[in-house]
C-alpha cells in the first residue's frame, strides 16, 4: 500500500507540473495580451472628471472642420478675385468708351460731306406773311 500512495503521488505531482506548464506557456483565448495604457484623467474646475483622449478627438474633429472651411474660403477668395479683375476690365473699357463719346460732344464735329449751315434763316416765300420784326 505504500508503493500505492507513493506512485499516485507522483502522478498528482506530474498532474500538477503539467497544468502549471500548461497555464505558463498557453496564453487565455478571451484575454488580450497587449493593453493600451490608461486614459489620462484631467480634473476640472467644477469638479467634473474628463478624458484628455476623448477631448483630444474634439479638439482634432474641430480643428479638420476648421481646415475645411479654410479651404473653401480659399477658393471663394480666388473666385472673387478672378470676379473682381473681370469687372475691372469691363469698367476700364466703359471708362475709354465714356471719354471718347465726351470727346465726341464736347468738339464741333461734323458728319464728313457736311457743310456748315447758314446762321441766317432762308428767305420767306413772297406769299407767305412775314413775321412781325423781321421786315424791312
Amino acid at each position: 500500500m505504500g508503493k500505492l500512495i507513493a506512485g499516485m503521488t507522483v502522478v498528482v505531482l506530474c498532474s500538477f507540473a503539467f497544468v502549471l506548464l500548461h497555464l505558463t506557456l498557453r496564453r487565455p483565448a478571451g484575454a488580450s495580451t497587449v493593453r493600451g495604457p490608461a486614459p489620462v484623467l484631467e480634473t476640472r474646475d467644477d469638479g467634473s472628471v474628463v478624458a484628455l483622449d476623448v477631448q483630444l478627438s474634439v479638439f482634432e474633429q474641430r480643428l479638420m472642420e476648421a481646415e475645411k472651411r479654410s479651404e473653401e474660403l480659399g477658393r471663394e477668395l480666388q473666385e472673387a478675385r478672378k470676379e473682381r479683375g473681370d469687372l475691372e476690365q469691363k469698367v476700364e473699357s466703359l471708362q475709354s468708351e465714356v471719354r471718347k463719346l465726351r470727346r465726341q460732344a464736347a468738339g464741333p464735329h461734323l458728319p464728313p460731306g457736311a457743310e456748315e449751315q447758314p446762321s441766317e434763316p432762308p428767305p420767306a416765300d413772297p406769299g407767305q406773311p412775314q413775321p412781325p420784326g423781321n421786315g424791312p
